[in-house]
Parts: structure tokens; C-alpha cells; sequence
């Protein structure tokens, strides 16, 4: 409608003239006007300027806003003379008058598109859609990504990370576990960055002197450990392992700030209500794995007896043996207070012979509850383990043909290093594995095995007379959606490929026939 509409102005630049009857059902511009007309330009204000209507010669009251052209290079318009009432020329393109005319009649006039602007430039601006789902701060893809970001920032193996870099990582990533540590179990995702990831730069960074790095990062890791241990089972052992050889070496660069700090982290893990039985079970009655808890009480013991001088290295392990006599000796305790529960409640339901006798054990029990102090009518006091409690624990009878296995395992190991056929024969002779020879038995043997060495099964696999044992051995692979050079570093990984060509093409085309 002409009489309603402003009037465009035309110029060297471009015009957008808000009209009083236009703004009535607004006093102020909304904050998407603001955004939109107000543009990085040097705007000129000229307010309640006489602006001429070209075909109806109506004189309206209106405020003029000047910012830059579009595009002004290809601008063919003429220079503005006069700041106050201005003609229009007869260069003015009445498509683009058409076309704005639509857009503004779309915004007002069409009530499908209530709760959106478009403004003269023709970009469409729409409002917040309410939504029944509760709205949540951060979506599950940006905790994952600040996980492993926090987890990258720590490798120290990354010249990109400064000291500064790392610590800052170190003490985010303290914060974090503080909060949510028992929580990451619940998630796979998270779950394998701390496995793989997190445990890799954390370990790495014990070869580093920096001290508080050193600190920063057994902080962290004793965080992990305490609450994810059930998941990372080879991760503590390495970590443990790696804290003895710190605390044992000889090295100038091994400094004794890093042995007490490590001997410290020790004391604490040992002091985790459960956890000395945990290591004897996990580690030293596992067939293959290391006698982790005997190796550590060794060096415990040995680094308690000082040679030159007391210094605070002795104290500390002498503090952490104190730790697991403590744990062995709450757990006797708490033995033989429920043997005597169980044999008093059997007592109470045996019959009484007499009044008086009855009257005799009561009067007993008074004299020596008066006596016997309240710890020790109650039992000693055990704090509770965090971690749910196996159902099928072996017993001692178990535990004790485990460990004699796990002798015989080692010994069986070193002569297969020497001569497998050897090897092979001691073991089946005693009962450790099955004659005749099942292969999932040896293949077991090859691969969870640590003791083994990788040249030996490699030799050993590529032989001809072991081509049925071979297809098994490569089965145990899952090579699915697995690039060829990721699968074959996989492969490869499990043993060392011999130096004769023919057996190298037995390996490899066992590998392709798996693959493809």
C-alpha cells in the first residue's frame, strides 16, 4: 500500500527508515532490529526528519539511519547532497521496491510465520521452539571430547604441551575424578580413554624428574586405581612395577623426592581396605601373571634395613609393611569373632539343663561384659571395601594348587623358550595341558603367556607340522572394520616373524586368508 508504506531513499548508500504508523505496536526496536540495522558503518542519525513521499507528496515524521551499501563498487546510484528531504530519482529499481514490499508483507501480514523477522536484506530470524525434554547444559559427545582432551594434554611425549600446559591438565583431570571417578565405568567410551590413553601419558610420565608433574600425576593415578582397579587389571601391575623399579634404582636422575613420593603412593594404595587380599587373589594365584604382591612385600622388606643411615625411604616402607600386617591381622580378627558368634548362637539353642546353671552363664556374661572393653566385645573395626565382593572366591586349598601350577607353568615356560617340543612334553606330563593336545589349550598358552619369548612363537607357528594350529591361532583375531596395515600391526604384535622367507609366506597368508 502506498500511503502506508515509507518512502526509500536513494543514494550513494542505503536506507532503512523506520515509520511511526509501522513502530505503533512497538515503542522500541526489538534487539533483532538493534542487531540487524545497526552494522559496523558509521552510521548517521538524523531524527524526525521530513521525508517526501514521492507519489503522494505526504510529508511523515521519521527517523533516517545511513549505513554502507551492499555493494557499493557496483552502486551506479547518485551522490546524497542533502541530509533532510531527499526525492526520489527516477534510477530507482522497482523490482528491488517489489521485492522488499514482499518481504515486509510476508513478516506482517502473514500469520504462518508469527514469531519470525526477516529483515530488508531478506535473512529469516525464528525464535526458540519450546521443547518438553528437559534442557541440559553440555551433550554427552562434549564431555567425551573434554576427556580426551584433558587426556592428550598430559602426554609428555608431545613437545606441543608445555610444563604448564600439563599441569594445568593434571589438575583438571584431579578435579574430574575427585567428582565422577565412579562414575566412568558406566560408560565404555570413557571407559577405554582411561584404559588406553589416560594410563599411557599418566605411566609416561614417571620417566619425567619434573617433580610436581611426578606428584600431579600419582595424585591422578591413585585416583583411578582406587575406584576403577576392577576394570584395570594389566594397568595396575604395570603401574606397581613401575613404582618398584623407581624405589629400588640406582640412577643419579631418580632423585629421593620421586622415591618418597612413590613409597607414599604405596602406603596409600595398601591402606585401600581390601586391597592387599586383592593383589594376593588378582595377581600372584593367576597362572599368568606376575607375583606381584610377593615382589612387592620383598622390596618393602629389604628397603625397610638401612645400610648407611635412617632416612625417610626406610621409614616409609616399614609404614607400608605395618599396613598389610595391620590388614592381615584385622582380617584373623574378624575370623575368629564370627567362629565365636556361630558357636554361641549354636549354644543358645542346646537345651539347659537347670535353672541354676542358666543363671550361672548369665551371670558370666555380665561379669565379663563389665570387664571386657567395647572394642573387643564388638570386634575389631574393619572399614568396608568400596568394590562388590566376588561370590566365588577359591579357597585355601585352591589357592595353595593355583600357586603350585603357577611353578610349574614357569618352569614349563623357560624350557619352551629353549625347545618348545620340550616345553610342550613337561607341561602335559604334569597335567598342565591336555595329551593329545587340544589347540585351544596351546593357543592360550601362546598368547596370554608373558613369559614366553615372541621370536620362539613365531618359529613355533610357522613350522608346517603346526599349519591346522596356525588357522585356529589366526581365528582368535577379530579383524572386522579393521584397516589391512592396523590388522596386521595387531597380528604381528603377538610374536616376532622368523628370518626365513618361507615361513614368513606361512604367517602372512594365513593373515590374508583371515583378513579378507
Amino acid at each position: 500500500n502506498p500511503t502506508s508504506s515509507s518512502s526509500r531513499l536513494i543514494s550513494e548508500s542505503s536506507y532503512v527508515k523506520i515509520d511511526d504508523n509501522e513502530s505503533s505496536t512497538a515503542d522500541k526496536p526489538t534487539a533483532i532490529d538493534e542487531a540487524t540495522t545497526y552494522l559496523e558503518t558509521n552510521p548517521l542519525v538524523v531524527n524526525e526528519s521530513s521525508l517526501t513521499n514521492g507519489e503522494n507528496n505526504e510529508t511523515t515524521q521519521s527517523t533516517v539511519l545511513t549505513i554502507e551499501p551492499f555493494n557499493e563498487s557496483n552502486s551506479s546510484l547518485p551522490t546524497l547532497t542533502s541530509s533532510t528531504t531527499v526525492q526520489p530519482t527516477s534510477t530507482y529499481d522497482k523490482t528491488d521496491k517489489e521485492h522488499s514490499q514482499q518481504l515486509q508483507d510476508k513478516y506482517y501480514d502473514n500469520p504462518v510465520n508469527e514469531g519470525e523477522y526477516i529483515n530488508p536484506r531478506g535473512i529469516r530470524f525464528t525464535t526458540a521452539t519450546n521443547t518438553k525434554e528437559p534442557l541440559t547444559p553440555y551433550g554427552w559427545s562434549c564431555v567425551r571430547g573434554l576427556f580426551r582432551f584433558l587426556a592428550t594434554l598430559i602426554n609428555s611425549y608431545d613437545k606441543n604441551n608445555t610444563e604448564y600446559m600439563m599441569t594445568v591438565g593434571l589438575n583438571l583431570l584431579t578435579v574430574a575424578l575427585e567428582a565422577g571417578a565412579d562414575y566412568i565405568a558406566n560408560y565404555s567410551l570413557l571407559l577405554s580413554i582411561v584404559k588406553d590413553l589416560l594410563c599411557k601419558n599418566l605411566i609416561g610420565i614417571l620417566n619425567n624428574g619434573r617433580l610436581p608433574l611426578f606428584t600431579s600425576a600419582l595424585r591422578v593415578s591413585f585416583l583411578i586405581f582406587e575406584s576403577l582397579r576392577t576394570h584395570l587389571k594389566y594397568q595396575l601391575e604395570f603401574f606397581i612395577t613401575r613404582l618398584m623399579e623407581l624405589i629400588v634404582s640406582e640412577q643419579s636422575k631418580i632423585t629421593v623426592e620421586q622415591k618418597e613420593i612413590a613409597l607414599e603412593t604405596i602406603v596409600q594404595l595398601l591402606r585401600i581396605p581390601g586391597l592387599p587380599a586383592e593383589l594376593y587373589l588378582n595377581y600372584d594365584c593367576d597362572l599368568y601373571c606376575t607375583n606381584l604382591f610377593e615382589e612387592l612385600a620383598k622390596m618393602l622388606s629389604k628397603n625397610s634395613f638401612p645400610v648407611a643411615g635412617l632416612t625417610s625411604t626406610h621409614i616409609l616402607s616399614l609404614d607400608a609393611l605395618l599396613s598389610v600386617i595391620d590388614h592381615i591381622e584385622l582380617e584373623c580378627q574378624c575370623q575368629l569373632q564370627k567362629q565365636k558368634n556361630d558357636s554361641a548362637a549354636q549354644g543358645l539353642t542346646r537345651p539347659v539343663p537347670s535353672g541354676y546353671a542358666l543363671a550361672l552363664s548369665m551371670q558370666n556374661i555380665d561379669t565379663n561384659r563389665a570387664i571386657t572393653p567395647r572394642e573387643s566385645r564388638h570386634g575389631p573395626c574393619i572399614r568396608q571395601n568400596r568394590m562388590q565382593i566376588s561370590t566365588n572366591l577359591p579357597t585355601q586349598d585352591d589357592l595353595k594348587k593355583i600357586k603350585h601350577e603357577k611353578k610349574l607353568l614357569r618352569q614349563g615356560s623357560e624350557l619352551f623358550n629353549s625347545n618348545p617340543s620340550t616345553g610342550i612334553a613337561f607341561l602335559q606330563e604334569y597335567h598342565l595341558l591336555s595329551d593329545p593336545l587340544q589347540p585351544q589349550e596351546i593357543i592360550k598358552f601362546l598368547k596370554d603367556n608373558p613369559l614366553l619369548d615372541k621370536r620362539v612363537i613365531g618359529e613355533y607357528l610357522s613350522n608346517k607340522k603346526q599349519a591346522h594350529l596356525l588357522e585356529d591361532y589366526v581365528k582368535t583375531f577379530n579383524f572386522d572394520d579393521i584397516r589391512v596395515d592396523e590388522a596386521i600391526r595387531i597380528y604381528l604384535s603377538e610374536f616376532r616373524l622368523p628370518g626365513e622367507a618361507p615361513l614368513i609366506s606361512n604367517l602372512l597368508d594365513s593373515f590374508a586368508k583371515h583378513w579378507r
